[in-house]
């Protein structure tokens, strides 16, 4: 991690601020703007604290709900506390990394304490997704193994993102970003059906035709991951 989430975002552009504007009113200029800046870099909007992020982004969606919107909180422990972050934060800011390395969201959303800490450098989240389709080949024991390359932790019953669990033929797993679990049927390693489901009551209900799996570590878990902190 050698560099800001700000360093990342504008590395070889200067950005243009946007300030001293009351909330309502920002939100509605810089949600007219968002068109204008689609094919360059995104606007940047930093904001106080997670409150007002969650806000600020609600408002947008109401106004413009065709433009891309992406949210990067910080992290709500400290590094090398003894806590890890909360699994919902973690995932959103995984989505976020991934999305930003693959495509460009017309504005993204963070805050002062965000943008101070270091984040892994954009190539780690270059083409990191996983997706599957009902009637697909997935090998089963090649997807257990990237869920925990990818910081997934295994469990007997998942509850909460970044969670997955392996039960014969079925593989249960909470992907980073995602509102709901989705349990996934296998035959063989053919994907024959998937289902979300209600963490709490374990019971499934509508069904999927495709799932997009990120990661949900922003460290690596992989074998060059671990040689590197067994070394440091």
């Amino acid at each position: 991690m050698t560099g800001s989430f700000l360093d990342r975002l504008t590395a070889g552009r200067e950005p243009a601020p946007i300030h001293g504007m009351p909330e309502g009113y920002a939100a509605l200029k810089v949600a007219e703007a968002a068109p204008d800046r689609a094919a360059a870099a995104p606007i940047l909007w930093v904001l106080r604290d997670d409150r007002h992020m969650a806000t600020t982004e609600a408002v947008l969606r109401t106004l413009r709900p065709e433009i891309g919107v992406a949210a990067f909180p910080a992290w709500d422990c400290l590094p090398y506390d003894r806590v890890s972050p909360n699994p919902g934060v973690s995932g959103l800011r995984l989505a976020t990394f991934v999305r930003l390395a693959d495509t460009t969201p017309d504005i993204v959303l963070t805050t002062v304490n965000a943008i101070t800490q270091r984040v892994p450098p954009r190539a780690r989240f270059l083409g990191a997704r996983l997706r599957i389709a009902v009637g697909s080949v997935a090998p089963h024991d090649a997807l257990i193994a990237r869920l925990t390359g990818w910081g997934y932790r295994r469990t007997g019953t998942v509850m909460e993102p970044g969670e997955f669990a392996a039960r014969g033929s079925l593989v249960d797993v909470f992907p980073a970003g995602s509102d709901h679990p989705v349990r996934i049927d296998f035959f063989g390693d053919d994907v024959e059906s998937m289902r979300v489901f209600d963490p709490m009551s374990q019971r499934t209900s509508g069904g999927l035709e495709t799932l997009e799996i990120l990661p949900f570590s922003e460290v690596p878990f992989d074998r060059e991951g671990q040689d590197r902190f067994r070394d440091g």
